[in-house]
C-alpha cells in the first residue's frame, strides 16, 4: 500500500463527508457484501442516488487519484482479506425502476435501472408476457453488471437482447449512452471500463403467453438447484476455455471437493468454489491460484478467472 495514495486517501474522506454527508461511510465490511461472504474493508464508501452526487463524487475522485470500485450484487467479485484501498460506490434501493414502451404488437423495449437484481428483472417481464430475459433469473446479478460481463446462460446472454445503455463516466464526469455495438461486449467481457456506472439498460424483447414464460422460468430455476451448488460462493470461478468447460476440466483432473483451509471446490460442480462460514478470501483466492497451476502443469491450459478480484497482488 503506497503511503501517498494513504495520505490522499484520508484528504479525499474528509473532503467527501463534507459534501455528502451521512451516505459516506469509513472502513464498511463489503466483501461481507458479496455472495461470498467474505473479504475485508473498504476505506470509504458510498451511495448515490442522483447524477448531482456522482458529479460531486466524481470530482473529488479525479483531485486526489482515488481507485473506485463499483459494488453491485456483489455476485462475481472476491474482496481480499485485507480490502480495498479506495472508494466503494453503491446505487442507492430509491434507483430501482423498471419501465416498458410498447412498438408495436410483438415488440416492447424494456428499460432497467443498473442496481435492479437480474432474477427480479426476469420474472416481473415474465409475469407481463414479455419474453427474451428468462435465462436472466438464474444469475444473482445486476443489470449495471450483466453489461460489464455480457451475463448469460440457458442458450442467451445480455448482448442477443440489449440496444442501448446510458452510464455515468468518471473520467468525462458526465453521462454518456452507448449502443450495444460500441460496448463491443463477447464472451463474459465488455469494455465498460471499472469507473463506468451503468444507470440504465434499454433491451428489444417479444411479447409471448405469461403462462408459458413463468413455465420457462420455473425449469431453469429447477436445473440451477440441481446442478450448481448453494452457499457461499459466486457462480463461475474460471472462463470456459474452447476445449472444454471448465467444470469439466476440474472433474476430469480429480479436483472437485478439493480443500484448501476454508475454501473448497464444490463437490457438486468443478468450477464452483464454496467458502466456508467466516472463512478467508485469501483462502479462496489460494485455491483459484493452485487450481491454475494443476491444470496448466497437466494441460497446457491457462485458465483466465471469470470472478473479478480486488485488493490480491497478482
Amino acid at each position: 500500500m503506497a503511503l501517498e495514495l494513504v495520505d490522499r486517501l484520508e484528504k479525499f474522506k474528509v473532503e467527501l463527508k463534507a459534501q455528502l454527508g451521512s451516505i459516506v461511510v469509513f472502513d464498511l465490511n463489503i466483501g461481507a457484501k458479496t455472495t461470498y461472504r467474505v473479504g475485508g474493508n473498504a476505506m470509504v464508501s458510498t451511495t448515490f442516488s442522483s447524477v448531482g452526487q456522482l458529479e460531486v463524487i466524481s470530482g473529488l475522485v479525479s483531485e486526489f487519484d482515488i481507485p473506485v470500485l463499483i459494488l453491485g450484487a456483489g455476485s462475481n467479485l472476491l474482496i481480499s482479506d485485507r480490502g480495498f484501498v479506495g472508494l466503494c460506490i453503491v446505487g442507492d434501493d430509491t434507483l430501482k425502476d423498471l419501465r416498458t414502451e410498447k412498438i408495436d404488437d410483438d415488440t416492447v423495449l424494456v428499460t432497467a435501472t443498473g442496481p435492479m437484481a437480474l432474477p427480479t428483472v426476469a420474472r416481473q417481464l415474465a409475469k407481463e408476457g414479455i419474453s427474451g430475459f428468462e435465462w436472466a433469473v438464474g444469475i444473482p446479478g445486476t443489470v449495471g453488471g450483466s453489461i460489464k460481463t455480457n451475463a448469460g446462460g440457458h442458450g442467451s446472454q445480455t448482448s442477443n437482447t440489449l440496444l442501448k445503455v446510458e452510464m455515468f463516466d468518471f473520467k468525462k464526469n458526465k453521462l454518456l449512452s452507448k449502443t450495444e455495438e460500441q460496448l463491443e461486449l463477447k464472451y463474459r467481457s465488455s469494455n465498460l471500463r471499472d469507473d463506468q456506472i451503468v444507470m440504465n439498460a434499454t433491451h428489444r424483447l417479444s411479447y409471448a403467453d405469461p403462462i408459458v414464460l413463468k413455465n420457462n422460468i420455473d425449469q431453469i430455476v429447477k436445473w440451477r438447484r440441481e446442478n450448481q451448488p448453494g452457499g457461499q460462493n459466486a457462480g463461475s470461478v474460471f472462463v470456459n476455455p474452447k476445449e472444454i468447460s471448465a467444470g469439466q476440466l476440474i472433474d476430469q483432473l480429480n479436483l472437485k471437493s478439493y480443500r484448501i483451509r476454508t475454501a473448497q471446490v464444490s463437490p457438486k460442480h468443478g468450477n464452483f468454489i464454496q467458502a466456508d462460514k467466516n472463512g478467508s478470501a485469501d483462502d479462496v483466492y489460494e485455491l483459484i491460484c493452485h487450481i491454475k497451476k494443476i491444470v496448466a502443469e497437466r494441460t497446457g491450459i491457462e485458465l483466465q478467472t471469470e470472478l473479478k478480484l480486488i485488493g490480491f497482488n497478482r
